[in-house]
Formats: C-alpha cells, structure tokens, sequence
C-alpha cells in the first residue's frame, strides 16, 4: 500500500449474518444495549474488513481472518490472524452510510463523514475559531450548511489522525476554509492543523450534496484512492506483524 486507500459502504450492505465476526467482535456487539449503536457499529466493521481484504487482495473468505478492535484509547487496531497488522485505520460512520481509510505502516490516517447540516450559532461559537466563524458566515446561505459540515469533519479526521478524538478543544484545530465555490463529485485539497504540536496537516474532502468525506494523513499524499475502482491485488503494507 503505497498511498491512502479508502472504501464506503451503506447501512443496507451489512449482511444479517455475523458469521464475517470474530468471537471477540460478536462479544462487543452484543453488549452494546441501543439498536442504531450496533447497527452502527456493525457498519463500521463491515466497511473497515471489506477495505482491509481488498487491499491484501483477499476474497470474502478472508472476512472472519479480520479483527477490527478497540485499542486503549478506543482507536480501531486490526488483527490478521490473530496477530496485529502494520496498516493504520480510521472509520466513521454517518446516517446508514460509512468510510474507511487505509494507510501505509507507520503512516496515522483519520477520516470522516458527516451528513450536510446546518449549525446554530451557539453550535459556531462553541467549536469554531473565529476565523472558521468568519468563512461560514461570509458564505452564501446555499453554501453555509456544506461549509460547516466540511469544517467540522476536517476538525474530526485530525483528532483521529492524532489519536485523541473529542477529548482535546476543537479550536485546537483550525482548519483552513477552502475557496468558494464548493465543487461536487471529486476530491479537493485540504489543510488543517494541530495547534499544541505545531502540526500541519494536509489531505483530501469531497461531498456528493448530501454527505461530505474528509481524510487526512500524517504524510500528506496525493488524491486518496477507492477500493472499489482500485485494480491493485496484494498492495503491501497490508499484511500481519509476526
């Protein structure tokens, strides 16, 4: 695996079967008490062990060989056979629909995908810094709701990236608005940043007019590649750490 790799899937693709799960996997699922949770749940695994086969170039038979965990800060580690795998991942998951994101070892990536909402001002206030307030209330009110989706899920995929998730304030992480217009149906550039460490980092967002895809990485590669279209088979990197 050379660059980031990603993969999309819906809430309906999840088969009703879980023989895909491991025992450990069927353990966690079982206890989460809400519906939408272990749909979501389910959802995330289905999207993150159909990426991970793709990129080994494995057919449906590796699915139960996968084992997409918790790690202690409840970032997702995967397994391989029981052993740990030298790729890095990062999911979301958002009204039926999910993304997965594969990265080279050694490479942290973080992803998202948020449904297109618009936000109150308390909401802008809250988590935005005063220059993200800015950009979204100079927008056009056609554009307003796309542009705070996009910057909150950018703010998001960082704190993945970094391992942190909502522990840390989201102004921490400004992110740089991108020119207006807004285009639909392909990947633009994207740069945001980690204040505390001095972190600069640059990636990829599209939306498709209903949902907006943010992905950033340590590296900062060129245009993200889809599974579904990727022809590749065996990409290494994606492979277990004996």
């Amino acid at each position: 695996m050379s660059q980031v790799v990603y993969l999309t899937r819906m809430l309906a693709d999840v088969p009703a079967d879980r023989g895909w799960l491991t025992p450990a996997e069927r353990d966690i699922a079982d206890r989460l008490r809400f519906d939408k949770r272990r749909k979501d749940w389910l959802l995330g695994r289905w999207t993150a062990k159909q990426a991970l086969m793709r990129a080994a170039g494995q057919d449906d038979a590796a699915l139960a060989r996968w084992q997409v965990l918790p790690d202690e800060d409840r970032a997702p580690c995967i397994y391989l056979d029981g052993k740990s795998s030298i790729a890095s991942v990062s999911l979301s998951h958002s009204d039926g629909a999910a993304l997965c994101a594969l990265s080279p070892a050694g490479i942290a990536v973080g992803c998202d995908i948020e449904q297109i909402a618009d936000r109150d001002a308390a909401f802008l206030e809250t988590f935005f810094t005063i220059a993200e307030r800015s950009a979204v209330n100079a927008a056009p009110d056609a554009l307003r709701g796309l542009l705070t989706t996009l910057i909150w899920s950018a703010k998001e995929s960082v704190l993945k990236l970094i391992r942190k998730g909502l522990s840390v304030d989201t102004w921490s992480v400004p992110v740089e608005p991108p020119a207006l217009p807004l285009a639909r149906d392909r990947w633009q550039p994207l740069r945001a940043r980690y204040t505390p460490g001095r972190e600069a980092f640059d990636g990829w967002w599209r939306h498709d007019g209903r949902m907006v895809w943010t992905l950033l990485s340590a590296r900062g590669d060129g245009e993200p590649t889809s599974l579904d279209t990727n022809t590749n088979k065996g990409q290494p990197g994606c492979v277990a750490r004996n």
